[in-house]
């Protein structure tokens, strides 16, 4: 069997600048959640039709990503709460680039996903004052916002030869909390469609439904919320955290079978 790897290397490839033109702060986007072993084939599927992004020869990320919340975990119940026009706070490195941003993201009511964010360093070192930023989009007291949640995952992004289309996909997920407690979902993936418009029918949705990959709502931040704090309210993530354990007990399944 190819590697990730392997199949990466015979993409074509996209550079950073030449994505400038899909980077979709406002978009529609939709998530799907699979067994982390089928990222290879649908990668090699999706090959013929997507150009896979590189930077310094390297065509898979590490992302590292610090939330915030309030106090009383203001976001994490607006999401709970099914609140539109909700939003998320994070910080995200960019290892390869060596830069960090502020990230402000926004569900709006009319079903799309807006993304503000500010440079709070460069690969310089300069550090960028933040505060203005936060005071003008966010609904709440900036000296309440705090770190509540760490994760880090490994991401491909893959953009469409035809259409205005980025696809990320995303594995290796782990969470840890400001207390040191963590949770690893490596028989996790995530593949995102980011787009202008609502679109069922460019080549990696077409790919997904013949791996019987359904789109479902995944908030990184709010299911490693409800994983790592037992007293949080998770209800609406019910179908999210039974999927993780389904896929859990397949991969364990599959190990057993294979060391049998």
């Amino acid at each position: 069997m190819e590697s990730i790897k392997d199949i990466l290397q015979s993409c074509s490839s996209i550079t950073l600048e030449e994505m400038d033109s899909v980077k979709f702060m406002n978009r529609i986007d939709r998530k799907y959640v699979f067994h982390s072993s089928l990222i290879s084939e649908i990668v090699k599927s999706a090959a013929a039709s997507y150009r896979v992004l590189q930077i310094d020869e390297k065509r898979s990320f590490t992302y590292n990503t610090t939330y915030f919340d309030t106090e009383t975990c203001d976001m994490y119940y607006q999401h709970t709460q099914g609140k539109l026009n909700r939003q998320k706070l994070r910080m995200r490195v960019y290892e390869i680039t060596g830069t960090s941003f502020l990230e402000i993201k926004m569900n709006t009511n009319k079903g799309r996903t807006i993304k503000e964010r500010i440079k709070t360093w460069d690969k310089e070192g300069v550090v960028v004052e933040t505060d203005d930023f936060l005071k003008e989009r966010l609904p709440f007291d900036v000296t309440s916002l705090k770190p509540v949640l760490y994760t880090s995952f490994n991401r491909i992004t893959l953009v469409s030869t035809v259409f205005k289309e980025r696809i990320t996909i995303d594995f290796n997920l782990a969470f840890e909390s400001i207390d040191g407690k963590k949770v690893s979902l490596p028989h996790i993936g995530i593949a995102e469609t980011k787009n202008d418009s609502h679109s069922n029918n460019t080549p990696i949705v077409n790919i997904l439904k013949k791996n019987h990959i359904c789109s479902m709502s995944f908030s990184k931040y709010c299911i490693g919320s409800a994983l790592l704090n037992e007293n949080f309210k998770k209800n609406i993530f019910k179908p999210q955290l039974l999927l993780i354990e389904k896929l859990k007990k397949n991969n364990e399944l599959n190990n057993n079978l294979i060391l049998s």
